[in-house]
């Protein structure tokens, strides 16, 4: 991702909700409103990892109790040539 002040960042995470458009997850970093980042999701076993690759855009942000998470939503983007309507 990139922080409010224009750094690119990387770092684990907890994805604590997913649906098909989006997610939230906790950060350390507070990313830009509207900026773009790939989430990296670990999907595997230990004996047969893999994960996926997704892009999103940042649209909310909001400090968790303990001031060093940011509650970070995000919405996916799709970036396939024939993507289907989300209506």
């Amino acid at each position: 991702g990139r922080s409010q002040d224009g750094v690119q960042f990387q770092e684990y995470a907890v994805l604590k909700e997913l649906n098909l458009r989006g997610g939230y997850l906790w950060l350390s970093h507070s990313p830009q409103l509207q900026s773009q980042m790939n989430i990296r999701v670990d999907c595997g076993t230990p004996e047969h990892p893999n994960h996926i690759v997704v892009r999103a855009s940042v649209v909310h942000c909001d400090v968790g109790r303990d001031k060093d998470r940011v509650g970070v939503g995000v919405t996916f983007i799709d970036e396939t040539e024939n993507a289907f309507p989300l209506d």
